[in-house]
């Protein structure tokens, strides 16, 4: 099969497949990934029928992956797993035990550096989900870690017009959100600005504007630097740009930088990736009123059919979001001795932060 062939039937595929993490494992991600990720090892699990056809196709990422333990923002301790990344975290391949079965088969023979495989948003109620409990208990030599548990997963359906998706909101939310636009838009003296950027000539402003920004963000205090404007940035989201998958928003207060978000389009699901606004605004809350303003210019140019709020709950995903799932970042991990005092330890240690922030909780 020649190269044009593969990525005719790769988008074949992603076009049969409603994986909300597609851009992850499409053709365009993948060569992004190797334009911008020399330390790292890329390859491609290929699955044909007896013709030739392609079944399925599945990009896996070789690096470390650091189990952490957390309090907060802060690790205390980390240790690393080399780690086959499974990206979009549910295979391109038809849904069957059997195929399933040849999959982790494949990775683990293919891998054998690797002490676990890695799915960063796997939904609940997915096939692969279901695939791996049963597979776990049927092996017994691979140990099944869902890291920090089952959480909400927020997205959103745009609906076809702005209208539309404010009357969802109750009259007083709505209140809310256009009485935060028009303070912040005084706030700036009547200048208020949302630019979208998708084109490579916009990217250092957008840098520009963003970095200073998350200077003064709560994320650049408590996590640490989270964007920067550095060529390697600038590299990675120029190729973006080029391949036609950038989709980010600087939002402008009165000519000043005060909120951005670092996003991605691809087909019809737009990627909300990163958001970090001014803090010194935060009473004018920067960040929704960039949100509201984005949902609009969605719905208004080249709109997409979903938007995903990324990994995490947060209270703003669920306001602004209308279809609410669960999904959990997993570990398949081979059943080794090390493995099994990590994946303990770490349970171990998230059960007793539990413990102690309800303890916290109940006192004050």
């Amino acid at each position: 099969m020649n190269s044009t062939n593969l990525r005719q039937q790769w988008g074949s595929l992603l076009s049969s497949s409603n994986n909300l993490e597609l851009l992850y494992q499409s053709p365009e991600w993948f060569e992004h990934l190797l334009f911008t990720n020399s330390d790292n090892k890329l390859s491609l699990e290929v699955y044909k029928d007896d013709a030739g056809h392609l079944l399925g196709i599945v990009p896996i990422l070789t690096s470390k992956y650091w189990l952490k333990f957390d309090i907060s923002a802060r690790t205390l301790w980390k240790t690393p797993l080399n780690t086959a990344y499974m990206l979009g975290s549910q295979p391109l391949v038809p849904n069957d035990n059997d195929i399933y079965n040849l999959l982790f088969e494949a990775i683990w023979m293919d891998f054998p550096q690797c002490d676990c495989v890695y799915m960063d948003s796997l939904p609940t109620d997915s096939f692969l989900w279901n695939f791996l409990r049963k597979f776990v208990a049927k092996q017994r030599n691979y140990i099944l870690f869902i890291l920090d548990g089952v959480r909400q997963y927020h997205s959103l359906a745009l609906p076809p017009t702005f209208d539309e998706y404010l009357s969802s909101f109750k009259r007083k939310k709505r209140y809310n959100l256009e009485r935060q636009v028009r303070m912040l838009r005084n706030h700036g003296a009547g200048a208020l600005d949302m630019i979208r950027v998708d084109m490579e000539s916009q990217i250092p402003d957008f840098l520009e504007g963003a970095v200073s920004v998350a200077r003064n963000s709560w994320q650049q205090n408590r996590i640490g630097t989270r964007i920067d404007k550095g060529q390697e940035r600038f590299e990675k989201l120029k190729d973006l740009a080029r391949k036609g998958l950038l989709r980010s928003y600087l939002l402008i207060c009165g000519h000043k930088p005060s909120a951005f978000i670092l996003g991605y389009q691809f087909r019809d699901v737009y990627h909300y990736v990163e958001i970090a606004y001014d803090q010194s605004l935060s009473k004018l809350s920067p960040g929704t009123v960039l949100l509201y303003l984005l949902v609009e210019d969605l719905i208004n140019h080249n709109p997409p059919k979903r938007v995903t709020f990324g990994v995490g709950h947060a209270s703003y995903k669920q306001e602004f979001g209308n279809i609410h799932q669960e999904d959990a970042s997993v570990l398949l991990l081979r059943k080794t001795i090390a493995n099994r005092i990590r994946t303990v330890s770490h349970s171990s240690f998230r059960s007793l932060i539990r413990a102690v922030r309800k303890h916290i909780r109940a006192n004050n």
